[in-house]
Parts: C-alpha cells; structure tokens; sequence
C-alpha cells in the first residue's frame, strides 16, 4: 500500500470515528430527552379540607387523592404550589407548564385548558343554614334556591370563581337577585363565612358536605347549622385535571388520562373523600363511584 493509500485510509478512518462519534452523542442527546420526565408544577387551592398547605405540608382530601395518581405518573417530577383563582387561571391562559387537579369543566375554561378525563367525583353542593332558619322554612328535606330568592328570605354567600352547578350559577348570576347576594371576597368559603351565618349577618350559603362539616368544625357550631339539597343541584359532580391549551398541555393530559385509569382501580383512590363523609353517604358514593367513573370513563 502507497503512503497515499495509507492517507486516505487514514482519513477515512477518523472520519467514520467521528460520524460514529457524532451519531452517538446525537442518540445521546435523544434519549435523553425523551427518557427524562417534565418538571410539573400543580397549582392548588387554599381551600380546606380540599386542598391546602399547613406547616409546609400540602393537605387535603383532594391533594391525597392527587397523589394516588401520580404514583402512576412516575416519568415526572411533580412540584405542588397555592395559587389563588385568578393568578392560577392568568398562568393557564399564558400557557406556563403548570396543570391542576379537581377542576371543573365550562366552555370559558375549555378556550386555554385541556381536560382529563374524569378525575374526582362529588356529592353536589347543598344550601346551609342556622337551625331557627331551618325550622321557620318548615324543615325541608329539599329546597329550591330559585324559591328562596324569589321570596327574599335571606342573603345568600357566594364565593366568587366557583362552578356550583349550570342552575345555580344562572341563578346567582341573575341581576334580579343581586341584593340577596353577599359576594365573600376571601380564598376559602370555611375560613369566615360560617362564622358570619353563625352571626347573621348572611342568612344562607353553598358548600359541599365534606367543606361543610369542615367549617362547623372550626367554629365548633355542631347543631346549630343545617345543610339541604338543592333542587338545582340534585346530581353529583365531577371534576378534572387539567393543562394550558398547548401541544405540551395535550400530550401532558394524554399521559394523565393513562394515569388516571390505573389509579381509578387502585383500592386506595377514593378514600380520603370518602373519610369526610357521613357513614349513609359511603355506600351511595361507592355505588355512583362505579357507575359514573369506573364503568362509563369518558
């Protein structure tokens, strides 16, 4: 062989050494890409016992039920922070990687988020009241809030940037009720809102059983306020993850939904809920549980 020979040999070799060279970091740089998870930041409320932060700890019965399904999501490093409704919803709309958990679904949100399939299961919102307010409506088993409105028996508290149900929220909306309507400008309905019912200065409010016993609780008033379901809000809810409008958003909920449907079967899933309920309530929440999440899906 020539010295030419051995020069271009030569040359040939270092060139395949450094294609090879080159291939292998490109392969490199790709599984490691793909093989390393996103660092995933859930935004929660400050809205206890359904999410909430006490001595650095996230609590709740929502954050444990959270926490089922990211045993499922294990590819990802997952980070929780409060956020308030609306800094929460401007991240969203600015299409930050963040994602939530326990949200309800309406048209104006489906415009910047996408949405799990079905994460969390609810029994409905019901009208709470002092027992001399109760007794003096006759002790209704079930009530109308469009009745109560309409005959100006009391105020009614809200609590701005919830979804209560289609009905409720048309009504509470309606300009005709406006003056029936104290609008609690603070983050969470159990902090002062029972507190101020307990005082009369609001006659009425709308909570979920499990916030509800939570904020008699606090205020140690056992007895002196009763809970009854709405006509308007007879029928369980349901709530979702959910991600930014995003390509990242649409394959982060796809990997969610993959989750979800493992932690659904898992024994655990349900049961921080099912810890605030009222014993009758369990069996009626299981049996709902099958039929509306592990036997329909969505």
């Amino acid at each position: 062989m020539t010295n030419l020979s051995y020069a271009c040999y030569g040359a040939l070799e270092v060139e395949r050494v450094l294609f090879t060279l080159l291939k292998t970091l490109v392969l490199s740089f790709i599984f490691s890409f793909y093989s390393h998870g996103d660092s995933i930041k859930w935004l929660l409320s400050d809205w206890p016992p359904y999410q909430y932060q006490q001595d650095g700890q996230y609590l709740g019965y929502s954050v444990d039920t959270l926490k089922v399904v990211l045993k499922y999501l294990t590819q990802h490093d997952h980070h929780f922070q409060i956020s308030n409704y609306k800094r929460r919803h401007s991240k969203f709309k600015h299409k930050e990687k963040v994602c939530t958990f326990g949200i309800s679904k309406n048209a104006e949100r489906e415009e910047y988020m996408h949405f799990s399939i079905p994460a969390e299961l609810y029994f409905p919102i019901q009208i709470f009241m002092r027992q001399n307010t109760y007794e003096n409506l006759g002790k209704p088993k079930l009530t109308s809030l469009e009745e109560l409105l309409r005959n100006n028996a009391g105020t009614l508290a809200i609590t701005p940037g919830v979804i209560y149900s289609p009905r409720v929220d048309e009504l509470i909306n309606n300009e005709d009720f406006k003056n029936s309507i104290f609008i609690n400008t603070t983050k969470a309905i159990s902090k002062n809102l029972y507190g101020m019912l307990l005082l009369g200065r609001v006659d009425f409010l709308l909570d979920w059983p499990p916030e509800g016993r939570y904020g008699l609780n606090l205020q140690k008033a056992e007895g002196q306020v009763v809970s009854v379901i709405l006509k308007e809000a007879s029928e369980m809810s349901l709530a979702y993850a959910a991600c930014p409008k995003t390509e990242w958003g649409r394959k982060m909920i796809l990997q969610i939904n993959h989750a979800l449907a493992r932690a659904h079967k898992d024994s655990t899933y349900t049961h921080a809920y099912q810890a605030f309920l009222d014993a009758y309530l369990v069996n009626v929440y299981v049996e709902e549980f099958k039929r509306r999440i592990l036997n329909k899906g969505e």
